[in-house]
């Protein structure tokens, strides 16, 4: 089980919420170059970011509707999801406005899934418990903290690095 923290710093916030993307893209074996939560390296508006091999761009090339979109689209979500969904389970609650751009991709691709509103919705809500019971589970959990950790000192991890990490906290 998560501990909740009661006062978090913006730093902790964000390293925590990077940590949970960066943790889901290592479960569902998709590869990124790094993440940050140096601030010489984003714009004021943003605590944090992963770095993906397959930017969200080429997600908009894909055929949807044919054989293995919604796969691909159900991988892309849950990483993105990622990172507040960490970030609530560190600090005890969601705070969906500090997430908005990742809000903002999930209804992106859900809707290119689902029409029908209560559809989409309910497709995202079983995601989105789906992320939260994988991170949630303690060995996962472990891996996330120490991914956290390891991005308050270094500000910047490549994705050698932070899988290192994670199979480190794996193997604890």
């Amino acid at each position: 089980m998560v501990k909740r923290q009661k006062k978090v710093t913006d730093l902790v916030r964000s390293a925590y919420h990077e940590a949970g993307h960066a943790v889901m893209a290592y479960l569902l074996r998709q590869r990124f170059c790094s993440i940050t939560i140096d601030p010489e390296k984003l714009d004021e508006n943003i605590g944090g970011l992963i770095r993906l091999v397959h930017s969200r761009k080429q997600l908009k090339t894909i055929k949807f509707g044919g054989l293995g979109a919604q796969a691909l689209v159900e991988k892309q979500i849950k990483l993105t999801l990622g990172g507040e969904v960490a970030c609530g389970l560190f600090v005890g609650r969601k705070n969906w406005k500090l997430a908005e751009d990742d809000i903002q991709a999930c209804l992106s691709l859900v809707y290119r899934l689902y029409d029908d509103d209560e559809e989409a919705f309910a497709y995202l809500n079983w995601l989105l418990l789906s992320v939260r019971n994988e991170l949630n589970l303690p060995d996962n959990w472990g891996c996330v903290c120490a991914v956290a950790e390891a991005l308050m000192k270094q500000k910047t991890i490549s994705y050698r690095k932070a899988r290192e990490i994670i199979r480190t906290a794996q193997d604890k």
